[in-house]
């Protein structure tokens, strides 16, 4: 089990700190878990609305992503978008198994194509977003973030990420802002008050950053 304490960071001011702690628990659980459960209810649908095979290789892609065959799934979407080059969808789930596979240039390009497709899907925009943040490209990712947001205000995993993000970028002060306003919405959120937490332990506050873990650690 993963130990949420700011005493796990040799150092305190380094973004990076933060998304060791989360990173097991948010980008891995996040990333698939969350997004796994839209694309389940996606694919009878999307299946049933196409002729086989295609239909058929997106459900066995979903089904696959689900038992965590991420190469396994990655070739069944890629057979569903060769036989239907215009199912987002498809490149969706691809895009997912690609950053399993920790292949983020491809889950990038996956992820791009879909969007030229569905620009105003504020969970695929979250999707590359966190694949670019992935591959170090923490600018690229806070567009790609923000761009969620604009579309969703209220998706909280978007908001996380932008807020490590921004510490990424050394704006911590920007990232203060986005934790609280997960806090004012959702007071329950582990991940907002342990990089509260971080980020306080940065700044010298360690009784404030104290509180804050122990708020993180009794909400997991």
């Amino acid at each position: 089990m993963m130990r949420w304490s700011v005493e796990g960071c040799a150092s305190f001011s380094n973004p990076m700190c933060t998304k060791r702690i989360l990173g097991p628990a948010y980008c891995a659980f996040r990333a698939t878990s969350t997004l796994l459960a839209g694309l389940l209810v996606l694919a009878s649908s999307v299946a049933a609305q196409q002729p086989a095979p295609e239909g058929e290789s997106y459900r066995q892609g979903v089904t696959l992503l689900k038992k965590a065959d991420w190469k396994g799934a990655a070739a069944e979407f890629d057979r569903a978008i060769s036989l239907d080059p215009g199912n987002a969808n498809a490149y969706v789930g691809l895009g997912i198994a690609q950053s399993k596979l920790n292949e983020n240039p491809r889950a990038v390009d996956a992820f791009r194509k879909a969007l030229s497709m569905e620009p105003n899907n504020p969970q695929t925009h979250y999707l590359l977003g966190r694949a670019l943040a992935d591959s170090q490209r923490a600018p690229d990712a806070i567009e790609e973030l923000e761009a969620a947001l604009k579309l969703k205000p209220d998706y909280e995993d978007a908001r996380l990420a932008l807020a490590l993000e921004w510490q990424e970028v050394g704006e911590g002060k920007r990232a203060v802002s986005e934790y609280q306003a997960v806090l004012k919405a959702n007071s329950q959120s582990a991940e907002a008050h342990h990089g509260m937490g971080v980020y306080y332990a940065g700044n010298g506050d360690l009784t404030q950053a104290i509180q804050e873990d122990r708020k993180a650690i009794a909400l997991k």
